[in-house]
């Protein structure tokens, strides 16, 4: 095989990846696509859903703006971690209550 034989082969073969290489891309290229419009359309009926949702429910459509006020955000905050704190000294307090029956049986 001569010099320029290998070469020509060699500008073949990069033809070649080259011509691969780029319909690849174009096959990715156009996944990808079809999958932005799916989602697209996946968040356009999710909107519609919670539009359709915030119009037959009217609280809902109160709680969902209220959710964008940080302080209504903290408000439910410290209400759950108050509401959290009475149940566990709740359940301490049945806990001791329970044990105070085995005291007085030893007494």
């Amino acid at each position: 095989m001569t010099g320029q034989a290998k070469v020509q082969l060699i500008l073949e073969l990069k033809n070649k990846m080259k011509t691969g290489l780029t319909k690849a891309k174009e096959s990715v290229n156009r996944n990808v696509s079809d999958m932005k419009a799916k989602m697209n359309d996946l968040k356009n009926s999710h909107v519609k859903a919670f539009k359709a949702m915030r119009d037959e429910i009217p609280l809902f459509d109160k709680a969902m703006k209220l959710l964008g006020n940080p302080y209504v955000l903290i408000a439910a905050g410290a209400v759950a971690v108050t509401l959290t704190l009475v149940k566990a000294t709740q359940a301490a307090a049945d806990f001791n209550h329970e044990f105070l029956q085995f005291d007085n049986c030893f007494l």
